[in-house]
């Protein structure tokens, strides 16, 4: 055979383009091109084309196997920074199964099973920020599909609503200044195709989180709330129900097996959690005055929270049903393989602590250098925690976890 042979052309000092081929000396073909782009600091791109008619077996071959493929290819690389807050990028391709098998000579090429596709683009504001982005994945192999199209987020940074813009001091803002709000959004499309049958999936997610922070005396108060709503336009429904097979030898019976149908319709999946922490620092100060070190400070910063989440299994919020297998009632999420999952189960209402630990040691300044300043050296950060929860079955105890940040040795 020959292998890429072709012609290039130098178009200008921004694109090119290439016309290539393959010449198969027992009948076959391929032919390919690409087109080349780029812009110094604004953009730069590739679009290729490829299609091929090749002889696959022998005359000689049993059962007359030799048989003439057609494979095609088409891909598309793409990069641009359209301004300072905003960019979009893509590196789709989409190709015939058998295409890198019958035209590449490469070891690596030859042995891929996936090919992994996307594009996206982003855009960023003072305090928010939004994607768009495309995805797909194509199994070779057998021929199945992922792709989700759209996929959209949406992203606001905390933000107070009722602070004045004009108050800049934390001692004379009134307490409903103190609140701040914080919000994400996700809308996805997936759809798929296994073994030829195509199944969709759409779902919206939406995150709220709320904040107070007033402060008492030397005390940071903290409560907070979370809310979280998914939007989903399919459930499941699982029975068991009387099912006939029939073997291979025509007989047939009837057994009761689990069925589990999807049901077309607009639900809303609500939950939320809550809690209220408090932290403060304390200072301890040693003056030793010896070895050259001048002075040790003892950083101690305690964090104590409360947190709770209630038990969304239960009947009253209608997020779970059951089934009964052998008459013994069998729980279930509704919403089980959804896009951003279902309600959680088990209530948890659980104190949290942590104790932040800093060690820190200011050297004596040498006698008669005025150009210097005292040296500071950290000596030690480290951090310990636990929790309780309230809500547990068993293993519910206070569990301590040191944390060591940070350990410098000195010679004085």
């Amino acid at each position: 055979y020959f292998h890429n042979f072709g012609y290039f052309w130098a178009m200008n000092d921004y694109m090119d383009l290439a016309f290539t081929g393959d010449y198969y000396t027992k009948g076959g073909f391929g032919l390919r091109s690409r087109f080349r782009y780029a812009k110094r600091y604004d953009f730069s791109g590739s679009l290729e084309a490829g299609y091929s008619n090749i002889s696959i077996g022998e005359e000689s071959d049993p059962n007359n196997l030799k048989q003439r493929q057609n494979d095609w290819r088409i891909s598309w690389y793409h990069s641009q920074q359209i301004d300072p807050t905003s960019q979009f990028s893509a590196n789709l391709q989409f190709v015939s199964s058998n295409f890198l098998r019958n035209n590449s000579i490469d070891y690596n090429t030859l042995l891929t099973q996936q090919i992994i596709s996307g594009a996206s683009y982003s855009k960023s504001w003072d305090n928010s920020s939004l994607s768009l982005s495309y995805n797909r994945t194509q199994y070779l192999d057998n021929g199945n599909i992922e792709e989700t199209l759209p996929n959209i987020g949406y992203s606001h940074n905390i933000f107070y609503p009722f602070r004045n813009k004009n108050s800049f001091e934390f001692d004379k803002q009134r307490w409903y200044e103190l609140l701040g709000i914080s919000y994400s959004g996700q809308f996805s499309n997936n759809r798929s195709k296994r073994n030829e049958i195509a199944e969709s999936k759409m779902g919206a997610l939406h995150n709220l989180n709320f904040n107070f922070t007033p402060k008492f005396g030397y005390f940071n108060i903290t409560p907070n709330f979370s809310y979280q709503e998914k939007w989903y336009n399919k459930r499941i429904k699982k029975e068991f129900k009387k099912i006939e097979y029939t073997d291979s030898k025509g007989n047939k019976t009837v057994k009761d097996s689990l069925v589990t149908e999807t049901l077309n319709e607009l639900n809303f999946v609500r939950t939320f959690t809550t809690g209220i922490s408090a932290n403060t620092k304390l200072y301890g100060i040693f003056n030793p005055n010896f070895a050259g070190v001048e002075s040790f400070r003892h950083t101690l910063m305690p964090t104590i929270s409360f947190n709770y989440t209630p038990d969304f299994s239960t009947n009253n919020w209608g997020y779970y049903d059951i089934y009964y297998e052998n008459g013994k009632p069998v729980k279930y999420d509704k919403y089980e393989g959804q896009i951003f999952g279902g309600a959680g189960s088990g209530r948890t209402q659980s104190v949290n602590f942590s104790i932040g630990n800093v060690f820190e040691i200011k050297l004596n300044k040498i006698p008669g250098d005025t150009t210097k300043e005292q040296k500071k050296i950290q000596l030690l950060n480290f951090d310990i925690s636990g929790g309780y929860n309230f809500a547990a079955d068993s293993l519910n105890c206070i569990i301590l976890f040191p944390e060591f940040s940070n350990w410098e040795a000195i010679s004085l």
